[in-house]
């Protein structure tokens, strides 16, 4: 070990060693007046170990130490505790670390030595640690330990911060308080936004709560009734942050013999809310202990500063956001008025399909063998649309049921989402713009629902899940068609495959039939035919099936045309294509016969 005891004083052989040096002895001499100064108290057994206070003596080696009489036989468990400080040690940037500690440490035993602390290296500690810190500050008359790490280690993996839980945790169990202080490169403030301070969770851990903290969260919450609605990004108001958790960070930059305070306000994320900008005070300031000796100094006193300057960023943020809304307004009630006209456009464009199609079927022959599959194939799909779209409809006007219970109704998405399942209802058909615009409506209306749901949730009502769900999940099982729904208001009893002859009938039956590997990729309604549960899949492959074969159609058209009809997968596109490929083989298979 490096030092002892002689009496209550700490004695470092190699420091006078060097001292000695510096005033113009050999290295010999030096050693020879060391020798000369304490041998008489080391046969005598003056020096005793920081640790476990037992009798240690001289080592006059390159450079100079203490050791145990009996080294191999000691309790002490100094030995063990430095080969671990050692080792975890690695994790830091080591020229910063050993600077900066030899700084901390300088300080520290000036400013202890007032309150008669005693500060020593953390494996000085006398128990066996499994995560050893920097130093361990240990008070007179007092059962009371802290402990002080100084972190240069900058990472953002979650193992970095399973090991600052752990290193907290295992300090607390020996009744030890955890300080941290991080070096100044951990220090990120947002290039543009000078509200907010990127601080990763593991970062947060390491952060502390002084009275001054406790003094901004108190001084929040008298100012609710002005600021607790004011928006400080697009998808959060203050109001959201309650109880208003304020905490700091310490930064240290050794080089500079200084201090920067972070305060910051937790949001629940990485970008967090900065209380004042980080603001700078000496080193000493930083390492002395408040009053009660229960933390140390993170500012001159605990009077708020920076509340003007917080007032202010929030104002500005607030009349940002305030502007882009108002914007968004306008931009939603362009967007509704081209929809209605859209929407006239597109139901005498419809009209007009329909006209044409009712002629082209009063002209066609019903026993033209295969002619007529499309129109089957066609009431088919609409039937399965029809279904799918009146169950994702239900759902999402319970959604909006409930956002109006939350008392967001007032929002343009809202209205607009309001608007446009009104017209589906009305008009009977969901084209993929209107789709579109429904989801994009629906999503920003679910971030914007996010903080109204909390203050709901945290009132003690409960919120039901399925209300609350990611709306993608809602919104993916709802496929755009501009098929009108009133055109399927009959029953599938009604819908008859074309007269084929008995030969047609046995070859699209073993093709319907066929045994088809990775079939369970595809989620598929059925249609009955001939006494038989045909899934609707195969029917739209077997459609298209002359125009795959003449290269007028590829298999990523196929797909869409699948997705379209309302088909889902529950695999990736690239193994949904090996059962088509099976479907078109056994098709081959069949007609080439």
């Amino acid at each position: 070990m490096e030092w002892a005891y002689l009496s209550d004083t700490k004695i470092e052989l190699e420091v006078e060693a060097q001292y000695l040096v510096n005033q113009g002895y050999d290295r010999k001499a030096a050693k020879r007046a060391l020798i000369a100064k304490y041998r008489g108290i080391s046969q005598k057994d003056g020096f005793t170990c920081p640790t476990c206070r037992q009798k240690v003596h001289m080592v006059m080696d390159d450079p100079i130490y203490f050791r145990h009489y009996t080294e191999e036989l000691s309790e002490c468990v100094s030995k063990e505790n430095r080969e671990t400080y050692e080792r975890q040690c690695k994790a830091e940037d080591q020229k910063i670390h050993r600077v900066g500690k030899q700084l901390i440490y300088t300080i520290l035993e000036g400013q202890a030595r007032i309150h008669g602390i005693t500060v020593k290296e953390g494996y000085f500690y006398n128990k066996r640690l499994s995560i050893v810190p920097d130093f361990v500050l240990e008070f007179p008359d007092s059962e009371k330990t802290w402990a002080i790490d100084y972190i240069t280690g900058l990472k953002t993996s979650n193992f970095y911060l399973d090991d600052i839980l752990r290193r907290k945790m295992i300090y607390q169990s020996y009744g030890i308080e955890p300080f941290f202080f991080l070096d100044i490169k951990w220090l990120t403030v947002h290039p543009e936004d000078r509200l907010l301070s990127l601080i990763i969770p593991a970062e947060q851990e390491m952060s502390s709560v002084s009275p001054c903290d406790r003094e901004w969260s108190q001084w929040l919450h008298e100012q609710e009734s002005m600021i607790g609605q004011w928006h400080y990004n697009q998808t959060h108001v203050l109001s959201s942050l309650r109880p208003y958790s304020v905490s700091h960070v310490v930064y240290l930059d050794p080089h500079e013999r200084n201090a920067h305070i972070l305060r910051y306000l937790k949001t629940n994320s990485q970008w967090n809310l900065l209380m004042t900008f980080p603001y700078s005070i000496p080193l000493e300031s930083a390492l002395s202990l408040e009053r009660n000796q229960l933390s140390f100094k993170d500012s001159s006193g605990i009077q708020i500063e920076g509340k003007e300057w917080f007032m202010e960023r929030l104002k500005e943020i607030h009349d940002i956001v305030e502007a882009e809304n108002e914007r968004q307004r306008a931009e939603a009630k362009k967007l509704a008025e081209k929809e209605r006209n859209r929407i006239l456009w597109l139901e005498e464009e419809n009209e007009k399909i329909k006209r044409d199609a009712m002629q082209r079927r009063a002209s066609s022959n019903p026993n033209d063998g295969f002619s007529s599959y499309d129109n089957w194939l066609t009431k088919t799909k609409q039937i399965v649309l029809k279904q799918k779209n009146q169950q994702q409809i239900k759902q999402i006007t319970g959604l909006l049921h409930f956002y109006e219970v939350i008392g967001i109704s007032h929002h343009e998405d809202y209205i607009q989402a309001l608007n446009l399942l009104e017209m589906i209802d009305w008009n009977g058909y969901i084209d993929l713009q209107s789709h579109n615009v429904l989801v994009n409506a629906l999503q920003r209306l679910s971030a914007f629902a996010i903080p109204f749901i909390n203050e709901y949730r945290s009132a003690g009502n409960d919120v039901p899940w399925h209300l609350t769900k990611p709306i993608k999940l809602i919104l993916e099982k709802m496929p755009p068609s501009n098929t009108r729904l009133e055109e399927t208001s009959f029953s599938q009893e009604q819908l008859v495959m074309p007269s084929l002859d008995k030969k047609q009938k046995e070859k699209l039956k073993r093709i319907f039939l066929s045994r088809i590997d990775g079939e369970s990729y595809l989620n598929s309604g059925t249609v009955e035919w001939e006494g038989i549960q045909v899934a609707l899949w195969r029917v739209i492959v077997f459609k298209h099936y002359k125009k795959f074969a003449a290269g007028r159609m590829n298999l990523q058209t196929l797909l869409q045309e699948l997705e379209e009809s309302g088909i889902t997968f529950n695999q990736h596109t690239n193994l949904v294509q090996y059962p088509i490929h099976k479907m078109i083989e056994a098709i081959e298979k069949v007609v080439g016969n």
